[in-house]
Order: structure tokens, then sequence, then C-alpha cells
């Protein structure tokens, strides 16, 4: 896996930075800064969410709207800020036909198993596969948006590396595993309270908490270390 650089929000380098970007200092990490990040922008978290579901409706936007989630929640992550609705819409617009073509060609895998299923009268292959290939899939999801939101790889380049992250990383897949397994119990058990849940704040509760697993081993395995004179890097005023 070829490593990548890190995308800088161009919105941080237009404004100037506001007070409560650094007092308090959020935690380096783990569940405190998750806790910490909660906390401090509970409502901010609130709007995104709202405006992600909103986003999610015409059912075709559903991977640009995920990617600008993760990018709000990554650079929340990553430095303790985000610049909400921009970061959001810009990473939005980015190659919008690939990555809906992408998500949407491997949604089709456990829907045609689904029908193959039943047409043969094969229950292994009309449930259980279906379950399965649904379940790489979410965590498959995690490891992909991350990387789009975080890195400048091309979006077919990330799709690669996300199936092979997921058989590398086995503490942070298991991890995926759990999460996912909490969320969707959830959702589950208290169906339908849990739809009004999500449209509220559950999508930035599992998005954050993915952040929070994936990033490390993001950085470990494909960030490409910076060098003082990035060229890419704006100069100061």
């Amino acid at each position: 896996m070829k490593k990548q650089k890190i995308r800088r929000s161009k919105y941080s380098f237009q404004r100037p930075p506001e007070p409560e970007r650094f007092d308090p200092v959020p935690p380096k990490g783990g569940t405190a800064r998750y806790f910490f990040l909660l906390k401090n922008y509970w409502w901010k978290l609130i709007g995104l969410n709202l405006i992600y579901t909103v986003f999610c409706i015409p059912m075709f936007t559903i991977p640009a709207a995920t990617a600008g989630l993760m990018r709000v929640l990554t650079e929340l992550w990553t430095k303790g800020y985000s610049f909400f609705w921009d970061d959001f819409i810009d990473e939005f617009r980015q190659e919008f036909p690939m990555r809906m073509l992408l998500w949407f060609g491997l949604q089709c895998v456990p829907t045609a198993l689904w029908f193959i299923g039943n047409k043969t009268g094969s229950i292994t292959v009309a449930f259980w596969l279906p379950l399965l290939v649904e379940g790489l899939l979410i965590l498959f999801d995690g490891y992909w948006f991350v990387q789009l939101a975080h890195l400048t790889a091309p979006s077919f380049t990330a799709f690669k590396n996300a199936f092979l992250m997921i058989f590398i990383n086995a503490k942070e897949t298991g991890l995926l595993v759990l999460v996912s397994a909490l969320f969707y119990g959830a959702a589950y058990l208290l169906a339908p309270v849990s739809y009004v849940l999500a449209a509220f704040c559950g999508f930035v509760l599992e998005n954050l908490a993915v952040c929070a697993i994936v990033m490390p081993a993001v950085t470990k395995y494909l960030v490409k270390p910076e060098s003082t004179t990035d060229p890419d890097t704006p100069a100061a005023p």
C-alpha cells in the first residue's frame, strides 16, 4: 500500500483561528478524546447529523454524504476543530460519480446473493452469505471513508486499501465489529425510537467511534511523513 499525504482543509488557511479550538486542549486519543469532543461540540454534531440525514434522502447521495460526514469528523478528531458545513460540502463534491458507482456496486453483491438464494432455494445463499458480505461491507466502509476524508488518495486507491486494511489490522477490525454490533443491536432493540435517534445523533456517534478506531491504523500504514518544505503547504501570511 502506497503512503499518501494528509488532505488539508482549504478553509484552515483562509480564516483566523478561533479561541475554542485550543482552549481547552482535547485529550490526545482514546475514549477520553471521544467524549471530550462530544461534550464540547454536541450541538454542532447534532446539526451535522441532521445535515447528513437530509443529504442521504436521495439514496444515490449516500456515499458522498458519508464522505462529507467523515471529513468533518476526521478533522475534528485529528485537529480538535472543523469548519463543519464548509468541510462537509467540499468533501461531498469530491469524485461524486466514482464514489457513487464504487459504493453501490458493492451493495449489489449481497442483493445478488439474496436473489440467487431465493431462486435456488438455498437458505445459506439467500440469508447467511448476504449477511456475511454485508458485515464485511460495514467494515470496509469504516476504512474506506476515513481514507477518502483524510488522505489525498484517489477513491479507487482507497477502495483497494480498505479491503487490505480489514485483514491486516486484526485489533482495529475486531473493535469495528464490536462497535457495529453495539450500534446496530441498539437500533434493532430500540426500534422505532432508534430511527429518531439515528436522525438526530446516531450517525455521528457511530462514525466518530469509527474515526477513533481506524485513524491509528490509517496513520501507521498509509500516511506519508510530512516534510517541513512541503510544497502543498501555503506560505504564512
